[in-house]
């Protein structure tokens, strides 16, 4: 056992069954998208309700419009990459051709959202830009 660990090699019962596949991958990233997708939708959603009812305050104040636009911003962002993710988490599990460049796109726009999207972001682009993902999407579609 221990030449086993100095050789590189796992220690126990590990054989070549229990490599994870590309399609695994996919199929895990497809899922780790929606739930970093459903994540965005509900703060993106809290943020708006919150924002929607401090737009009634009438004050002219030159900071409350900044962090009110600032408020509408970040909603905005974070229902559109949500939106975006929950998009590319089902087109990733039909395995559709779209759906690997639209989820790249995603993957790079989740990177700057630390930590969990950039964990998501960083896995999608790993999985996604492999040699063999062009060809698993191209025989699906």
């Amino acid at each position: 056992m221990r030449e086993d660990f100095f050789a590189g090699k796992a220690p126990g019962n590990f054989s070549e069954a229990h490599t994870i596949t590309l399609e695994t991958h996919v199929t895990r990233l497809s899922i780790v998208y929606a739930v970093v997708g459903a994540i965005h939708l509900i703060a993106g959603g809290a943020i708006a309700a919150v924002h929607g009812i401090s737009v009634f305050d009438f004050s002219n104040d030159a900071e409350i419009s900044f962090s009110a636009m600032m408020l509408t911003i970040a909603s905005l962002a974070l229902i559109t990459t949500g939106a975006a993710s929950l998009l590319s988490s089902w087109w990733l599990s039909k395995r559709v051709m779209n759906g690997r460049i639209v989820a790249l796109t995603s993957a790079f726009l989740l990177l700057i959202a630390f930590p969990l999207g950039t964990a998501a972001g960083a896995y999608g682009i790993w999985v996604l830009l492999q040699d063999d993902a062009e060809s698993l999407f191209r025989a699906r579609s």
